[in-house]
């Protein structure tokens, strides 16, 4: 991935919402290491919310809002994330 900083971030989602396989084959933007991870969080009947991307190891990433939520991908609704613990990351600017 050519792009560097928040752009690289954005690209690789769309990569992700594409191929949802891209998360385990693709390197973090940041440190290059493959430990990334998405999760979107929305309403349940239309699936619209927010999503994070982020790296497992560096724990840099990026949030999304008023996305919807592919099917193939992890989701949460907006009553189950209240209560659940969510990723702390560094968001990428």
């Amino acid at each position: 991935m050519s792009a560097t900083g928040r752009s690289a971030w954005v690209a690789l989602m769309a990569v992700v919402i594409g191929d949802p396989a891209a998360l385990d084959a693709s390197a973090c933007p940041s440190c290059g290491y493959r430990r990334l991870d998405v999760l979107f969080v929305g309403d349940g009947a239309t699936r619209i919310g927010w999503a994070t991307l982020w790296c497992g190891d560096c724990l840099r990433g990026i949030r999304f809002s008023r996305v919807c939520a592919p099917r193939d991908l992890p989701f949460l609704t907006f009553e189950v994330a209240a209560v659940r613990s969510l990723p702390e990351i560094i968001e990428v600017r």
